[in-house]
């Protein structure tokens, strides 16, 4: 299976400067607009890149951070984060979407944290391989600023001969969400702001009834057998950085639930939390 992958690196800097792709040069960017730039293409066995520059902004309270060196470290993780993708298909071959990795950078270059900001991927696994990919990577230390911000947007497709899983839209979980709505409120910890999930769903069939359940077991099991939905996989995205602890008990919580069936093919929805 081969991807198609974008990355964008938004640094959050505290002054102006240059970006540029790797290997080819672009216009100057601006605080106020971002520039476009050409785009690059590496050989690799299912992934192919593109990059633009980073945007410059100010915050006071931010670093800045060097374009070029930061578009550079994050060139260089590409062949770990290709690998994380072909170990997240080899487990749900549906996986495709977007991905936005946040990072904070520490005075020492080192990631001082991480989450997952959006994803449509829907391979909780995979994301978390993609940000550790990034997050073991040395950064330029920020400048004029205790953190620099690094902002990495991917985008992942499926391969031409990979049918597509059945779209869903949100209230099909309408049900499972209120039958969990405990558990889920028990695993954000007072977290706030929107969390969002996308899972992937296949079709199971129940186990027949045990005949020892007289006269009632006997008429389930003549009726035929019987299907729900279970999760393939599960992606699960935070809205900042406390809130990113919280994932993994949702992402369990999720995965347990039992789903409306979508019938002979899996389908894939994305939700708020």
């Amino acid at each position: 299976m081969r991807a198609s992958l974008a990355l964008c690196c938004c640094v959050v800097s505290s002054a102006c400067g240059r970006g540029e792709p790797a290997r080819s040069a672009g216009p100057e960017a601006s605080p106020s607009t971002p520039k476009t730039e050409p785009t690059e293409t590496r050989p690799a066995r299912r992934a192919s890149a593109q990059r633009t520059a980073p945007v410059i902004q100010v915050d006071g309270d931010v670093g800045g951070l060097d374009q070029d060196a930061v578009d550079a470290v994050v060139a260089s993780a590409s062949g770990a984060v290709d690998r994380c993708w072909e170990q997240g298909v080899a487990r749900n071959e549906l996986v495709a979407g977007t991905l936005q990795l946040v990072l904070g950078i520490g005075r020492d270059g080192r990631t001082v944290h991480g989450y997952v900001k959006q994803s449509s991927l829907g391979e909780g696994e995979m994301e978390r391989c993609m940000l550790d990919a990034l997050s073991k990577r040395t950064f330029p230390k920020p400048v004029g600023g205790k953190v620099g911000v690094v902002r990495t947007s991917l985008s992942f497709e499926l391969e031409r001969d990979v049918r597509a899983p059945t779209p869903w839209a949100s209230p099909k979980v309408s049900e499972v969400l209120s039958n969990a709505a405990n558990e889920l409120s028990a695993c954000k910890h007072g977290a706030t702001g929107a969390f969002s999930a996308t899972v992937y769903v296949k079709q199971v069939e129940l186990p027949p009834p045990d005949a020892g359940d007289g006269d009632s077991g006997a008429d389930a099991a003549d009726a035929g057998p019987s299907f729900v939905g279970a999760a393939i996989s599960v992606g699960v995205a935070a809205p900042d950085e406390q809130a990113w602890g919280a994932v993994p008990c949702l992402a369990g919580v999720l995965s347990r639930a039992v789903y409306p069936t979508p019938g002979s093919w899996p389908a894939k929805l994305t939700f708020e939390l």
